[in-house]
């Protein structure tokens, strides 16, 4: 398994950042294959992270003219600076909080 992040300072915000992001999540799940998309911010910064089975369905997502658009209206539009990484996770860890288990699983 693999995840693709994306760490961002945020410049200004408008409305079609709320329809693109929408959209390129919808993308990455439904036409890709990508299995878990969480994304966070704040006032001055982004995170989002998604998890994707292969890195060929990660190139795919980014290659998608939709997500190109994406990311020149980052650059262009609403991030200061961003980061962007892929990794492949190695090890991961689940706690149930409330029958007090965790579990782990080797990948």
């Amino acid at each position: 398994m693999y995840a693709f992040i994306l760490k961002a300072k945020i410049k200004r915000l408008d409305k079609q950042y709320g329809e693109i992001t929408a959209l390129i999540k919808r993308l990455a799940i439904e036409k890709y294959g990508c299995i878990d998309y969480i994304h966070c911010r704040d006032k001055h910064k982004e995170i989002v992270i998604s998890y994707w089975p292969s890195l060929t369905q990660i190139e795919a997502w980014q290659n998608d003219p939709r997500n190109h658009l994406a990311q020149q209206l980052g650059r262009e539009k609403w991030y200061d600076s961003y980061e962007m990484e892929t990794v492949k996770r190695i090890k991961a860890y689940k706690s149930n909080w409330l029958s007090k288990t965790v579990s782990s699983e080797s990948l």
